[in-house]
């Protein structure tokens, strides 16, 4: 799985299309995007990195523009990795000999380091690594790896089989077959036993694959912080990332905390990717014909609530047994999603910012842009969350206007309190009045069954805290969404409005304190929501 992920960014750098720039940009009128449409017809766009992005022209070679459409690397090789750290690894194959041979350029193209390392096929192209923490990995004339720095000079000697890149300051290598992570120096500072198998360092823990095919977690130290009894499927997205690491257990997913803690129940999932911007994406595998699966995804919030249903879907690939890639991420605000051979990007609402068949191909957003592709012409998009265009509303999309209204409880003032105000009413973000009730007469606890939609309310329980509860929100106008989720107090069904803004629920809190028998009141002269659990 490790390799596997990587080997598609090469599929698609071997064997794609590309072109270059434009100088006409559409109006800002109505939902029209703002895209830089390129001139020149390349074959293949990927994403921008640094803010460049590799572009294929019609002979299958590669090279670089930059977000004005500029073609500033030209079009010459053969294979390229996307920026990183200011240097872009590029590689060329001998056609006689078919062995190719990689170095590192700049921004302008420039080789920093010769293309002197040898890799005999696109596929071993795959373990050319990015500079990462200013060092990569390199495999030298013995035939061994070892790393470089940005000079080109060699830091640690060439005498791995396999050699990682650096993150957290560790690198994974292995020797005979036996892994371990080294330092900067080369030096070992964890050795695993024969038979593990070792992932980079993500939130100063690092997932740890045992001889039984059991995933646990480690510490810098060497030292075992998640026992290893988890599966080792989705291995590639069990890293941490905003705090969880998704986990397999009796064939279903759930999150797990630095603590090995489960913070979202195992669901019935099969494929997920790491969260990114307090959104995951989840899926499930769906037989379509013949021997093709489909997967059906939608987004996940850290609450373990599925926000945006499996709206989406995509073909699973049998090289790997996935569909979802990072691509699918939250990035900038925005997701990208298909149906089929249709794309578009949604916000965390789900709303649709552009009509599903507007682009035949798009990327992800970095740096503010993501390339776009319609009727064989690709172009540059600014991202519209910047540029004012508006969503493509569900009829049941409404703004929600910003509260700064003052919220006391049992007369001591609260802050972080994430107040919206939708069509005159005041909505409160429900897990932040759990937090507020929490120790009082009035304390409740939240529970979420996803296959159901169902949220339970157990009233005179300890509210369990996720961690973003009274955070206060950014200050901005979002828009909001009807929640389609069943309401439960004390198992007695609930009729309550709601609705779902960034992924979380909202109720209007006058309905919200009825339903759990909490005092309620508004003082005008200091714009206070006064609750009282008396």
């Amino acid at each position: 799985m490790k390799k596997m992920k990587r080997y598609l960014l090469i599929l698609v750098l071997v064997a794609s299309l590309l072109f270059e720039v434009s100088t006409t940009a559409a109006d800002m009128t109505g939902n029209a995007p703002s895209i830089l449409w390129l001139s020149k017809n390349y074959e293949w766009v990927l994403a921008f990195s640094e803010g460049l992005a590799p572009v294929q022209d019609k002979n299958g070679k590669w090279g670089f523009i930059d977000t004005s459409g500029k073609e500033v690397v030209s079009c010459r090789y053969d294979h390229v990795f996307p920026f990183s750290e200011g240097l872009a690894a590029v590689g060329n194959v001998d056609k006689d000999t078919q062995i190719g041979k990689h170095g590192y350029i700049n921004a302008r193209g420039e080789e920093i380091i010769p293309l002197q390392y040898e890799y005999e096929t696109a596929t071993e192209f795959l373990d050319v690594a990015s500079f990462s923490e200013g060092l990569a990995p390199v495999k030298m004339k013995n035939g061994k790896k070892g790393y470089i720095n940005k000079q080109g000079k060699v830091v640690i000697a060439p005498r791995y089989d396999m050699a990682m890149k650096f993150q957290e300051g560790l690198a994974v290598v292995s020797q005979a077959d036996k892994e371990s992570y080294i330092d900067k120096t080369g030096q070992a500072l964890i050795s695993l036993p024969s038979g593990k198998i070792g992932y980079p360092f993500a939130e100063g823990l690092a997932q740890v694959i045992d001889k039984n095919n059991k995933t646990g977690y480690i510490n810098r130290q060497g030292k075992q912080e998640i026992a290893a009894r988890y599966g080792n499927s989705w291995m590639n997205f069990s890293t941490f990332s905003e705090g969880l690491a998704a986990v397999v257990q009796d064939n279903k997913i759930g999150y797990i905390d630095h603590q090995g803690k489960t913070v979202i129940p195992f669901q019935e999932y099969q494929e997920v990717l790491p969260f990114s911007e307090g959104m995951t994406a989840v899926g499930v595998h769906v037989p379509f014909k013949e021997h093709i699966i489909l997967c059906h995804w939608g987004y996940m919030n850290r609450d373990g609530e599925l926000v945006i249903p499996l709206l989406y879907e995509a073909e699973v690939s049998d090289m790997n047994g996935t569909a979802l890639t990072e691509w699918n991420s939250f990035k900038e605000g925005l997701a990208a999603v298909q149906k089929g051979d249709r794309y578009t990007y949604i916000n965390q609402n789900g709303v649709e910012i552009f009509p599903f068949g507007m682009f035949d191909q798009i990327t992800a957003f970095s740096g503010g842009y993501a390339m776009v592709k319609k009727n064989a012409r690709w172009g540059i998009l600014t991202n519209p969350l910047t540029t004012g265009v508006q969503p493509v509303w569900r009829k049941e999309a409404v703004m929600a206007a910003y509260s700064n209204v003052r919220v006391s409880v049992n007369g001591k003032r609260q802050s972080g309190v994430e107040i919206y105000n939708i069509g005159n009413r005041t909505f409160f973000k429900l897990r932040d009045i759990a937090q507020l009730m929490n120790h009082t007469k009035k304390s409740f606890a939240v529970e979420w069954n996803g296959s159901k939609k169902q949220i339970s309310l157990i009233t005179g329980k300890i509210y369990q805290a996720r961690g973003n509860e009274l955070q206060g929100g950014d200050g901005q106008d979002k828009t909001a969404i009807l929640s389609d989720a069943v309401v439960e107090i004390d198992g007695k069904s609930v009729t309550l409005t709601a609705y779902v803004i960034n992924g979380h629920n909202y109720y209007k809190i006058r309905d919200l304190a009825e339903a759990l028998d909490i005092d309620v009141d508004w003082d005008s002269a200091t714009q206070t929501v006064i609750l009282a659990t008396n």
